[in-house]
């Protein structure tokens, strides 16, 4: 996870909400997020990476959302494939004991996007 620290050395702000967004930001920047059949999106979703959904006809995205001010979750959203559907939130992964820095959130996040995308 050397990547996490690199991105955290680039950021300026303490304040753990703005450095989140900021982080967030480059990781977005960097993943280069393919939206062919769109993302969830929001002022507290942090970031939206794409992943396969449950089942073969969907598509799947596992998002960072801050809940509350320092308060942040790991959802995952699905929607069919083949339709103009919304996604819909259907799990969220909540552990507010880790969640009060930067780096163990991402980590976190990164475990999720890996079990999901089967690499695990």
């Amino acid at each position: 996870m050397g990547i996490i620290k690199e991105l955290l050395n680039e950021i300026e702000s303490n304040e753990l909400d703005q450095q989140m967004k900021e982080l967030c930001d480059k990781i977005v920047e960097e993943e280069k997020v393919s939206e062919e059949y769109g993302i969830p999106t929001g002022i507290n979703i942090f970031l939206s990476i794409p992943c396969p959904g449950t089942f073969k006809n969907e598509i799947g995205c596992l998002c960072l959302e801050r809940e509350m001010q320092g308060i942040f979750i790991v959802s995952f959203w699905t929607k069919l494939k083949s339709s103009n559907s919304n996604f819909k939130k259907v799990k969220t992964w909540d552990d507010s004991k880790i969640f009060n820095e930067s780096e163990k959130i991402l980590k976190f996040y990164a475990q999720k996007l890996k079990y999901l995308k089967g690499d695990i």
